[in-house]
């Protein structure tokens, strides 16, 4: 009598069953079901997680996703290009007065662009 355990057994089986191609389909199924079952397929969604975790130093006064619930303005809906313009202006040497031109100078040129296009999809509430 022989006794056959574990997944080496079961995929034999099925493989004797449906032949190697119907094995193929079957592991990329399973693949494809793993993906979607964890998420994995969110990375083709358009979402910028890096951007998301940029702007996420934003919060403490510009609100959560940008949206301000203070006097401190909303970033979130935000002109792209309007957002662009007022970091690039913080960086200067003209505006010495408030914390932004501390903020404004940790981003490099493609991480502001990266956060100007996340806080310009959020909807302002």
């Amino acid at each position: 009598m022989k006794v056959e355990v574990g997944w080496c057994a079961i995929g034999l089986r099925i493989g004797m069953k449906w032949g190697l191609v119907g094995l193929m389909k079957l592991i990329a199924s399973m693949v494809f079901l793993i993906f979607s079952v964890t998420g994995l397929s969110s990375a083709w969604s358009g979402e910028d997680y890096q951007a998301r975790g940029w702007a996420a130093t934003c919060t403490g006064c510009h609100g959560t996703e940008g949206r301000s619930v203070g006097g401190i303005p909303s970033l979130a809906g935000m002109d792209e290009q309007w957002f662009v313009d007022k970091m690039l202006y913080y960086r200067s040497e003209h505006a010495k007065a408030t914390i932004m031109h501390q903020h404004s100078r940790g981003y490099t040129i493609e991480q502001i662009n990266r956060m100007a296009r996340y806080f310009q999809r959020q909807v302002r509430k």
